[in-house]
């Protein structure tokens, strides 16, 4: 069927048609025209910094902060010692290389 003639007036705005504001996080007292204070992401990982540190005999400025950040991207198969200690696989984001700390990495090799 059919419509004739213009369509049936809009009603009148409300207050409930207002967008509703956004609500800040629990303990988050940003004031209007100020930015919040910046959180790091990771409030438990120590921030990047240079490390003056020898790795396998080699002294390097590196830009890691973990024994993980350094032999990530390496393949499985190798071990590492900071400071004459073997560090095993599982305590390597936790030990945090300092200046001065020496890093040896070897590759394990197999074959006769």
């Amino acid at each position: 069927m059919a419509r004739s003639g213009s369509l049936p007036p809009r009603r009148a705005p409300r207050a409930a048609d207002r967008a509703v504001p956004r609500r800040r996080p629990r303990g988050c007292r940003a004031r209007p025209g100020r930015r919040p204070p910046t959180t790091p992401r990771h409030p438990h990982r120590p921030r990047r910094t240079t490390v003056h540190l020898t790795l396998n005999g080699v002294p390097l400025d590196v830009d890691v902060t973990t024994l993980a950040d350094l032999v990530g991207p390496l393949p499985v198969g190798h071990a590492a010692a900071v400071n004459l200690e073997v560090v095993p696989r599982a305590d390597h984001g936790r030990v945090v290389l300092a200046d001065g700390d020496v890093v040896d990495v070897v590759t394990a090799v197999a074959g006769g």
